[in-house]
């Protein structure tokens, strides 16, 4: 991934990992991000052990982000365009797992049990 600051997040444009908690911490994860978010990130320079994360679960529940794509999108783009945000965490890397890549103009997601599971957690969520 090409990055624009010392830490390694990505300018908007280029690519960045689409995560969820591992299959063995959503539980505990849920409880901080709400289950089925999108969730955005990158490996943070300083301390390689982290993701730097931001991420979308629409608590307002707005019909333009019942799916998991443009929730995607929304992380990206707050995390990408510095917007003012409490949907971001820097989270042990061991507890997630890179279930894709996003940018605005490409997303793809990879065959993951910890995926499906996650996403089932908000029934809200279109799964089309």
């Amino acid at each position: 991934m090409e990055h624009s600051d010392g830490n390694g997040k990505p300018e908007w444009g280029k690519s960045a990992f689409l995560l969820v908690p591992n299959l063995e911490n959503q539980t505990h994860w849920k409880h901080t991000v709400r289950g089925g978010s999108a969730i955005v990130g990158f490996l943070n320079r300083a301390m390689p052990s982290e993701f730097v994360i931001y991420y979308e679960g629409n608590i307002h529940d707005l019909s333009d982000l019942n799916n998991f794509k443009a929730r995607a999108l929304k992380a990206y783009d707050r995390m990408c365009l510095n917007h003012e945000t409490i949907a971001m965490s820097m989270v042990e890397a061991e507890d997630f797992e890179i279930v894709g890549n996003i940018n605005p103009s490409y997303f793809e997601l990879y065959e993951s049990q910890a995926l499906k599971e996650w996403i089932a957690l908000d029934p809200r969520l279109d799964q089309s």
